[in-house]
């Protein structure tokens, strides 16, 4: 088994008395309200995503990795509850993996959005924290939002191919999922 027990208890410290925002580690973290970010991202665009994005899917790696003994033998379900242990340490919700033929698609419970930049964010956060956790260049594209936000992880010139299908308006995870089948197979 390549999983090790995940003891979240302690991982946030707040210090209301001094202002005060800690992990565990002592690392100084900043409690920013979400339409905030959302905004100066927005403000920020795709360049200021991406780099946020990669600054924070580099900051999950490290707690992905030590709910992993080794990578060697780890299951994607390993990698999956490594890599929601580090969501968790960060109050950032929590992900499923699901496949649909090819294609993996991250189902996001509690994301910090949905929708916007800060779902990019997210999105390509993630692609940063598997690429160096599976060694492989993952990209990440925000495909549907709801309830829950959607995430197509794949290949970055797949990611690309996607987001020109949305931009002339294929925006739900079926209409997706059947023009990458359909592109496939041609």
């Amino acid at each position: 088994m390549a999983v090790r027990s995940v003891d979240l208890r302690g991982s946030l410290v707040a210090d209301l008395s001094k202002g005060s925002l800690r992990s565990r580690e002592d690392q100084a973290l900043l409690a920013i309200p979400v339409d905030a970010l959302g905004a100066a991202l927005g403000e920020g665009g795709p360049a200021a995503v991406n780099a946020l994005g990669n600054a924070l899917g580099s900051a999950l790696e490290a707690p992905a990795r030590a709910a992993l003994e080794t990578l060697d033998d780890a299951s994607a379900s390993d990698v999956a509850f490594a890599i929601n242990a580090a969501l968790a340490r960060f109050g950032l919700g929590r992900v499923a993996f699901e496949q649909w033929g090819d294609a993996l698609v991250a189902r996001w419970e509690s994301a910090p959005a949905n929708t916007g930049p800060l779902a990019e964010l997210c999105a390509a956060a993630l692609a940063r924290c598997l690429s160096a956790l599976t060694e492989t260049k993952a990209g990440a594209v925000v495909i549907e939002s709801g309830s829950s936000l959607r995430v197509l992880v794949a290949d970055e010139s797949v990611c690309q191919h996607v987001r020109s299908q949305q931009a002339k308006g294929a925006v739900k995870l079926t209409d997706v999922l059947a023009t990458l089948s359909s592109e496939a197979s041609s």
